[in-house]
């Protein structure tokens, strides 16, 4: 019975992580169910679609099988100092595929606005993710390509950005703000075949980066939801017990009931209409 509880907990507790556990306040999200939101902007409009064919959750994803097309968030007016702006692309690690990017525009300590983005790059190490530090500058990671679901996320917190793939840092630099992001995507001119580039679940919020809880924490809190789960079932069972005791009472009162009745003479049985 505890094995089966705990598997039962176990999806529960997963979705709930899925959603994000920790505090924080949502400055912009699109998870393009139906819809691309009106925040955004496209630099060729019409280039991004909504699909079904491939999401990471819910129904829906954004995708784009145009060259260098950009979708793009002016954070501007509620720039980000201490939080993130995290999004999930679709990779088919394919390096005559399509080349999936997600970046941000920062200002340093000194007012120094420039770029930075994850991306995979098919000039340099095009095998491998790699972070564009500059329009000419690219710093590679090492981490191989592979196929499906990636999330990106850029941190900023104490004056310090630092960039998660598949919540393991990947690359940190000065930053005091982010106050642009662009999803976007480019392939080998001519080449093919080409994929089209997905993306689903853009957020920026403010407050602690989420990430996935550890191992341990998971297992604890399984173990203390599957214990409350065991005293409600122990105390369901005995209300069910009080129940069925009840309901044995009134069984024997009804059969005492009809005893009685049986046992009446007959010609009271028939002035009661028995």
């Amino acid at each position: 019975m505890k094995k089966l509880l705990m598997g039962v907990m176990a999806v529960v507790i997963a979705l709930a992580w899925c959603s994000g556990a920790n505090a924080s306040t949502i400055v912009f999200e699109d998870d393009f169910e139906g819809s691309i939101k009106s925040e955004w902007m496209e630099n060729h409009p019409g280039a991004y679609e909504i699909n079904s064919e491939n999401v990471q959750s819910g129904s829906y994803s954004v995708k784009s099988d145009t060259y260098n097309n950009t979708l793009n968030l002016d954070l501007e007016s509620t720039s980000i100092s201490n939080g993130t702006a995290e999004a999930w692309f679709y990779d088919y690690a394919e390096e005559a595929g399509t080349h999936p990017g997600i970046s941000i525009s920062m200002e340093t300590s000194t007012g120094q606005r420039k770029g930075l983005g994850f991306t995979v790059s098919y000039l340099f190490e095009p095998e491998n993710y790699s972070v564009r530090t500059g329009t000419h500058s690219i710093v590679g990671t090492g981490i191989g390509r592979s196929v499906g679901w990636h999330i990106v996320q850029f941190n900023v917190s104490s004056g310090n950005l630092k960039v998660y793939l598949d919540y393991e840092l990947i690359y940190q630099t000065e930053a005091a703000n982010i106050y642009y992001l662009q999803l976007g995507s480019s392939f080998i001119p001519d080449a093919g075949p080409v994929y089209p580039a997905y993306f689903d679940d853009v957020k920026v919020y403010s407050g602690e980066i989420e990430q996935p809880p550890s191992l341990e924490d998971r297992i604890e809190e399984l173990e203390q939801r599957v214990d409350t789960l065991e005293t409600e079932q122990v105390e369901t069972n005995s209300r069910l017990t009080i129940l069925e005791q009840i309901l044995q009472g009134l069984e024997d009162a009804v059969d005492q009931m009809l005893g009685y009745f049986n046992n009446l003479p007959k010609g009271l049985k028939k002035i009661i209409g028995l």
